[in-house]
């Protein structure tokens, strides 16, 4: 009996014992779960403005995503658009909340580097190099010598394409011209339509073809998808459209974004970072014949800059009424939808523009949005690790969340139209930083709005070029005009006298 007692004393301590030890064992944990919650709560912050409502719930959802893993804690930040610069420097300045990140586009990187608000990125990951991104997007990021921020999308132009129209033409020509190589007697219509057939509305199912006429039919429609803006000229001469196209070929020619690869591969402000004022060459005798050739397509393709805006021949392309056009990143979405909801029952293509001729050639234009790390920050380095996880890391969700295209070579697309635009970028021209060539945007959207109605490319590029080296040099500039071969200048007073001509009818 009195051994009994022992054991079960002996089993009452250890059970009191484990207790002891357990009870304590919850404690650490709990106080280190405590102290972790604790850590997370007070992790330094890092704020990132912007300006574009659009870009919100993509910064919100990269913010989250990082902040999982991160010793800080990134808030993105909405600000107004208006003197955005000046907001920046104002609460870097401030006892506040200083922003050290802010998203902007390329061009107000000089600005932004000179006054200290956009510092040389650290790049500790070593991702700005063409490994990662196009030559245009790193480019776009740089400043004297120096690369000032991260590539995070980008915007430039592209030719669209209504194959299904292409292929309805040529089909039509190979059923013609079959049938007379077959040697039959029946005579067929322009639409390959037999003589003493009823015709079929243009919503019946297109003809069968043989192997060898449906090869005929794709090397045709490849023979009509221009090179040049010379042979879609061409094509437009023998081209016979359905009855609801309006117009073959209709751009915005109001908006220097989608005019300026007319002139842009001969157009040079800067040089390739947009930021040498050594470097600035806008009057010459290729862009000036350039824009004589672009005067020509009013004159070719008649329509008034008042009735191109961008939105209404973007709409008239979907409706079916315009077999070519010149359209951003936006139309590709654009279209998408309309095929998707039925309103776009054709096939498009996306094609790096053509060049103006065999010997003169297009450069589109390009703008870069891009991230910056604040020169005043105090988190630098993590404000430099954030900045590349947007620019390298969260690229796939932003075209989900933004309609917009990552700069960076990696980003991957479910739609080919996109890879096109991406190559399309890599040769395109950077907007300039220079503080002066600011205005240089607006002086040469007037100069095409007026050259398109009439006005002298020679005397009107003059001007535009000796306004922006007069605000460069800080004093009056005055350029010896050149003089083009003399059958070019009696052509193009011909063409001009037309087109005046047309304008005031």
């Amino acid at each position: 009996m009195h051994f009994k007692k022992r054991i079960i004393s002996v089993l009452i301590i250890c059970a009191l014992t484990g207790s002891v030890l357990f009870a304590t064992a919850m404690g650490i944990l709990g106080l280190q779960g405590e102290e972790s919650l604790f850590a997370r709560s007070h992790r330094e912050t890092l704020y990132l403005w912007y300006t574009q409502s659009s870009l919100t719930d993509y910064l919100s959802s990269a913010a989250a995503a990082y902040n999982e893993n991160s010793r800080v804690r990134v808030e993105p930040v909405l600000v107004p658009s208006t003197e955005y610069m000046e907001q920046i420097n104002d609460a870097s300045l401030s006892d506040g909340e200083i922003p050290d990140l802010f998203i902007t586009t390329n061009d107000t990187l000089a600005k932004a580097y000179l006054a200290g608000l956009a510092c040389e990125v650290p790049d500790k990951r070593g991702v700005l190099s063409t490994s990662f991104f196009p030559k245009a997007a790193l480019n776009a990021v740089s400043t004297e010598g120096r690369k000032v921020a991260y590539p995070l999308s980008f915007e430039t132009t592209a030719l669209f394409v209504n194959v299904s129209y292409l292929e309805e033409y040529a089909t039509n020509l190979v059923l013609a011209e079959t049938a007379t190589e077959g040697g039959e007697e029946e005579k067929t219509s322009e639409n390959g339509q037999k003589e003493g057939e009823e015709e079929t509305s243009g919503n019946d199912a297109a003809p069968e073809l043989t192997p060898e006429q449906q090869q005929m039919v794709e090397e045709k429609v490849q023979s009509f998808l221009p090179e040049t803006f010379t042979r879609l000229e061409e094509f437009a001469n023998g081209y016979d459209a359905p009855e609801q196209v309006e117009n073959i070929f209709k751009w915005d020619v109001s908006s220097i974004f989608y005019n300026y690869a007319f002139p842009g591969a001969y157009l040079n402000v800067g040089g390739e970072n947009g930021d040498d004022p050594e470097q600035i060459d806008l009057y010459n005798l290729s862009a000036i014949r350039a824009l004589n050739a672009y005067q020509k397509l009013h004159q070719f393709f008649f329509f008034e800059k008042k009735d191109s805006k961008y939105a209404d021949v973007i709409r008239e392309f979907t409706e079916g009424k315009t077999v070519f056009t010149i359209g951003g990143i936006d139309a590709v979405h654009t279209l998408e939808q309309a095929r998707a909801d039925g309103t776009f029952p054709y096939e498009y293509l996306v094609l790096p523009l053509p060049a103006i001729s065999e010997e003169l050639a297009t450069r589109p234009l390009s703008v870069t949005t891009v991230v910056a790390v604040n020169g005043y920050s105090e988190h630098i380095a993590q404000a430099d690790d954030f900045a590349a996880f947007l620019a390298c890391d969260y690229t796939d969700p932003l075209y989900t969340y933004t309609g917009r295209l990552s700069a960076n070579l990696g980003a991957t697309y479910d739609c080919d139209a996109f890879y096109t635009f991406r190559s399309i970028y890599d040769g395109s021209v950077s907007m300039p930083k220079m503080l002066e060539t600011g205005n240089f945007w607006i002086q040469l959207e007037i100069a095409l709005g007026d050259i398109w109605n009439g006005a002298d490319a020679n005397q009107t590029l003059k001007q535009v070029a000796e306004t922006i080296a007069t605000q460069v040099k800080g004093e009056t500039v005055e350029l010896e005009r050149l003089t083009l071969p003399v059958e070019e200048e009696e052509t193009q007073e011909e063409i001009t006298d037309e087109t005046e001509t047309d304008g005031e009818s």
